[in-house]
């Protein structure tokens, strides 16, 4: 695609689902692009806020796309809307994540001749499971039409080895397309540790917090901390934290994002749990950084099909031991033992015996926060993240290194390919 006659800046669109995500998610990949002479078009279907996109000095776009489901109708609606985004700003790259916008944003993108697509995978979606007759009815158009729109020279970013594997057996894409990038990083000097609070009498505080989508773990979390709860002493006082989620009727405000899967779990019936008075319960909020400050473990139960969770990734980030599922993504961010304990899905026995053999070692949290902070340090930092993405749009097309620079698409960045 030629960019009219002119106009020689550089140019990229960012599409997500939600503003949210663009601002927490991409941030920093915004700025690097900005740094590099890069115009930035952020995209999502949500109205923007006053003024959050103006003083980062980014331009926003909104384009039409339902939050649930997959309409034929619809989607054919938000590709056309793309592409006529796509062909009026003629931008050298576009980088999109999730199911549905890897899927539309490369059909757009390829019939729109843009050079460099790159995608992020962070979950199966509907590629995943059994589901009903209309749910495999979808999975067989999405994959039909995924076969076509992601075809070379389209770059793929999978946030772990089981999404890339699983891409690669369909015949979705092939290896060389392919690259692991591991999740969407945090900014280490926000996400830091912080003493929790002093005194030894304080309880051993569990986190959890995520959507309350069924798959997640809720109730696994729930009956597990019940049956430590009830079943045995311990060396401490223990207390159970879950945040997510929304009240009967939403009656919070808490964002469609967050509530409008098919699975999630009512805000009825996590007031019921929450009264039963093992776990205490507080809605979605999105600043959650004072809450993982205040905990000393973070849990994450999770049979979904994870990328790589951002809530283990962040807690990593504030020095916190991690309880989590021995399962593609979650094992991803613990080395057993070291920094936190891997238990089998959908084991609500295996889970409460974690809680309890960390309950049962005082100061065990501390040690195996400490080497969660060298780990995100090491895997997970956005540093990190947003230079192994700059090399995969330089491979993909896009100008994003000079010729004064060195050249970044080498072994470190293609390391990340096996």
């Amino acid at each position: 695609m030629k960019r009219p006659r002119g106009n020689t800046r550089k140019k990229a669109i960012i599409c997500e689902p939600s503003n949210w995500t663009l601002l927490n998610f991409r941030l920093n990949l915004i700025q690097s692009l900005q740094a590099r002479g890069f115009e930035v078009i952020a995209a999502s279907p949500e109205y923007p806020k006053n003024g959050e996109f103006e003083e980062l000095g980014v331009r926003f776009v909104r384009f039409p796309c339902s939050q649930v489901g997959l309409n034929p109708i619809t989607g054919l609606w938000t590709i056309f809307s793309l592409w006529r985004l796509f062909r009026r700003e003629r931008p050298d790259l576009v980088h999109q994540s999730t199911q549905k916008l890897v899927l539309y944003c490369s059909l757009a993108a390829r019939f729109a001749g843009v050079r460099a697509i790159i995608n992020t995978v962070n979950g199966l979606g509907l590629m995943h499971g059994e589901g009903s007759i209309k749910i495999r009815i979808v999975r067989i158009l999405v994959l039909g039409s995924s076969r076509f729109a992601l075809r070379r020279p389209v770059r793929m970013c999978f946030q772990n080895s089981y999404l890339r594997d699983f891409y690669l057996k369909l015949g979705l894409v092939h290896p060389d397309q392919a690259a692991i990038i591991p999740g969407s990083g945090a900014n280490p000097e926000t996400f830091h540790p912080r003493e929790r609070r002093a005194g030894t009498n304080e309880p051993l505080r569990f986190l959890m917090f995520s959507r309350m989508i069924r798959d997640k773990g809720i109730e696994e979390y729930f009956r597990a901390a019940e049956q430590m709860l009830t079943k045995r002493n311990h060396a401490r006082p223990v207390e159970f934290v879950l945040m997510g989620g929304a009240r009967p009727n939403n009656v919070t405000g808490v964002h469609a994002e967050w509530i409008a899967n098919p699975t999630t779990i009512p805000g009825d019936w996590l007031e019921r749990e929450s009264a039963r008075g093992y776990v205490q319960w507080h809605p979605h909020r999105e600043d959650v950084i004072d809450e993982i400050h205040a905990a000393d473990v973070v849990v994450l139960p999770s049979y979904y099909s994870e990328g790589v969770p951002r809530s283990l990734i962040e807690a990593m980030a504030c020095g916190k031991a991690v309880i989590t599922t021995d399962t593609p993504g979650c094992r991803d961010v613990v080395e057993k033992d070291l920094n936190g304990l891997l238990v089998p899905p959908r084991d609500v026995h295996g889970l409460a015996e974690a809680f309890a053999f960390i309950a049962d070692r005082p100061g065990l949290e501390r040690e195996m926060g400490e080497a969660s902070r060298r780990i995100f340090m090491e895997r997970f930092s956005d540093e990190r993240v947003v230079k192994l993405t700059l090399e995969q749009y330089q491979l993909a097309g896009a100008p994003v290194f000079d010729d004064r620079e060195p050249d970044r698409s080498g072994p470190e960045g293609m390391e990340s390919v096996a």
